[in-house]
């Protein structure tokens, strides 16, 4: 054997390499991770590198035989995946000899605003060396259960958080990526859209997608090459716009007392309603949260929910206990969920409404108040992506739905007209 492989862009000496050190920053991307598949699976150097080298991947594009490219059957795909440790060796030694140009157009947008991230089949892990490296804290990886994944959780232990099945994430993320995965996915458009469902309001999807066909590279999956993204460009699109006109219509209504009046008289509402059970509130939509310090001062601890990020990082400053909730994916299950005027601000009221009442446990109970806007209320206000007209188009939703009651509801007249209602959830 050469004293130098070459491998990617740069050669790879053989020599023996440092301890593998999982805190060594300082260390090439390569050499760390050559030393940890070193420790993890008890080979030597030599062996890593010959497993992780070019021609290796003919072996691997062999178990792709016709006939499994034909039946493009999901499950045996990844099957074929989970049962070798190939992308253990190949993808950081392929890879991490460029990672930084390789994946720059990957970790700059999330250097320049971080955010959470979630790495869609990422493999042996080097895109998430890389954006440790560049100061990303909130990272989630997830690919398929396998000798990789094990590798994985070995090796960058608790510095990041895992997703056990890729098909089926859970969490919202400001970010999810997917480097050179799509290609291999017998239904790539299936997991674009599950990637929206997951995204934060205002995020983002990195991704990029092979167009050359071989063994590994699914005919089917690249054929809806301009499909995919497409599809990406319109939720990146929607999410961001969506995000922008709901940030700009946000009120703080610690800066106005009118509106801490409105909320005040909201609140005793909710108090002198609640069910037996009310150990868990959210006040979904809560903005900067004023309204869960008028909650404690009437003596409920509340949890509050917003999209607005910057609104929550502010309420946490003074104390006030909020997270991240996006109401067409409530998180979480609760006795109580108070949401005044902001499903109006939704983008489907309909799918927020049923995330927020399978939210509930049963008996629980969701405190709605919703203006009745005579006039489209884009005209003066953006915001209200939703136009309630009349209270019927909410009551007649939520009498087709089997698992809810509405136990009261009355029209008040305050600023505008309101929409107030309890509905409980039965079964």
């Amino acid at each position: 054997m050469s004293d130098w492989i070459e491998i990617g862009t740069k050669p790879i000496p053989i020599t023996v390499s440092k301890p593998f050190d999982r805190d060594d920053y300082d260390v090439p991307i390569v050499e760390k991770f050559i030393s940890g598949l070193q420790e993890y699976f008890k080979i030597s150097r030599e062996e890593v590198v010959k497993r992780g080298s070019t021609n290796d991947a003919i072996i691997f594009d062999n178990l792709f035989t016709p006939d499994v490219i034909e039946r493009n059957n999901p499950t045996e795909i990844e099957q074929i995946y989970a049962n070798t440790p190939y992308f253990a060796f190949r993808n950081p030694i392929y890879y991490a000899n460029r990672e930084f140009q390789a994946f720059e157009p990957f970790w700059k947008p999330i250097t320049e605003k971080h955010g959470s991230v979630l790495d869609h089949g990422g493999g042996a892990g080097v895109f998430i060396e890389v954006l440790l490296r560049k100061g990303v804290a909130d990272i989630t990886y997830t690919d398929i259960p396998s000798p990789v994944f094990e590798f994985v959780k070995w090796f960058f232990g608790d510095k990041i958080k895992y997703e056990n099945d890729p098909n089926n994430i859970q969490g919202f993320y400001d970010y999810i990526t997917s480097n050179s995965v799509l290609e291999h996915l017998p239904d790539p458009i299936k997991t674009i859209r599950m990637f929206g469902e997951h995204l934060k309001l205002g995020g983002k999807i990195i991704a990029s997608m092979a167009t050359d066909i071989h063994g590994q590279h699914l005919k089917k999956a690249i054929d809806k090459y301009n499909e995919v993204m497409s599809l990406i460009g319109e939720i990146n699109r929607k999410s961001q716009i969506y995000y922008d006109i709901q940030i700009s219509g946000s009120a703080w209504t610690t800066k106005n007392p009118h509106y801490q009046e409105l909320l005040k008289e909201s609140i005793a509402w909710v108090k002198n309603n609640l069910p037996k059970e009310h150990i868990y509130i959210l006040d979904l939509g809560c903005g900067d949260a004023w309204s869960i310090e008028e909650f404690k001062r009437q003596g409920l601890e509340v949890t509050g929910g917003d999209i607005d990020t910057n609104k929550l990082e502010d309420a946490k400053k003074r104390g006030v206990k909020v997270e991240y909730q996006d109401m067409h994916n409530v998180t979480n299950i609760w006795n109580v969920v108070f949401c005044s005027h902001s499903l109006e601000h939704s983008l489907n009221w309909k799918k927020a409404l049923d995330s927020i009442i399978e939210s509930l446990i049963i008996y629980g109970s969701l405190f709605l108040i919703v203006p009745i806007e005579p006039t489209d209320p884009k005209t003066y206000n953006p915001s209200h992506t939703q136009w309630f007209s009349d209270e019927n188009i909410i009551r007649k939703y939520l009498k087709s739905k089997k698992d809810i009651k509405i136990r009261s509801e009355q029209i008040r007249q305050r600023d505008s007209k309101e929409y107030w209602l309890i509905v409980d959830k039965i079964k």
